[in-house]
């Protein structure tokens, strides 16, 4: 009866083992799933950073162009100054044309550079934006990394906890058989018992 009752016990702890091991196993398969669509996610924030560090690059390329160009009229429109302010000084009749065409590229060099500096202001701002997005991005990524490698040490800890539940299991199995045998024994040696009595 001692016997029925440890078989019992092991088939139980068996059955058990068995049942906590499919639990884990189904718990793995759902965090491989998950695992995948992170790393998928994480390539696709690479990409999204890659291609705002590019745009950032234009922009920036952008911003010194515009710059230069702002750089290169403000010189240009002091030298003009400088050329009018002497002819004005000159006060020569004969020089009332140049003066004229003089005052004439003086206003359109600082209409090109009231435009120049607008374009600047523009490309800084644009750069400015693209910077932060890439940051913006790069805080993504980091965090996206970091939540994967959560989800990869969960998976270890799942399998090695998988391949205890299975050894459990193996184990009461055998104990199960240990215990049939000690039955069939005393089974055997019942009838004799019986015959002594």
């Amino acid at each position: 009866a001692a016997s029925k009752v440890s078989l019992a016990k092991e088939h139980d702890a068996r059955a058990m083992a068995e049942h906590e091991r499919d639990e884990l196993a189904a718990l793995l398969a759902k965090l491989r799933e998950q695992l995948k669509s992170m790393t998928d996610k994480l390539h696709d924030l690479e990409a999204e950073r890659d291609s705002l560090k590019r745009e950032n690059a234009k922009l920036k390329d952008e911003l010194a162009k515009a710059n230069e160009r702002v750089a290169t009229l403000e010189g240009q429109l002091d030298a003009l100054k400088a050329k009018l302010k002497a002819a004005l000084l000159s006060g020569a009749q004969e020089l009332e044309d140049a003066l004229s065409a003089l005052r004439a590229k003086l206003k359109a060099t600082q209409d090109a550079l009231h435009d120049a500096e607008e374009a600047r202001d523009v490309a800084t701002a644009n750069a400015t934006a693209a910077t932060k997005r890439v940051a913006q991005a790069e805080q993504g990524l980091v965090a996206a990394t970091a939540e994967l490698e959560d989800l990869r040490k969960l998976v270890a800890t799942l399998r090695v906890q998988i391949a205890a539940k299975t050894a459990e299991a193996e184990a009461a199995t055998s104990e199960r058989d240990r215990a049939k045998a000690e039955l069939v024994v005393t089974a055997k040696n019942l009838p004799q018992e019986s015959g002594g009595g």
